[in-house]
């Protein structure tokens, strides 16, 4: 995903901006099988995916003075 936000230096709260989204999917998928402990009764389905772009319910704003 492109940000010019980003991009410019003006912005940096989307740590994983410059990962792609597939490789960040995969290692968050990973992240928590590593935190919920292997048992008998645990299933992982697949990850639930959303859009890459307009999926913030709110935004930011920074004060330049």
């Amino acid at each position: 995903m492109d940000c010019h936000h980003f991009t410019a230096g003006r912005c940096r709260s989307c740590t994983w901006l410059p990962t792609p989204y597939p490789q960040q999917v995969a290692q968050l998928d990973e992240r928590a099988r590593e935190l919920v402990a292997p048992g008998p009764d645990v299933r992982w389905d697949p990850p639930v995916t959303g859009p890459e772009q307009g999926f913030r319910n709110k935004a930011k704003r920074s004060e330049e003075h």
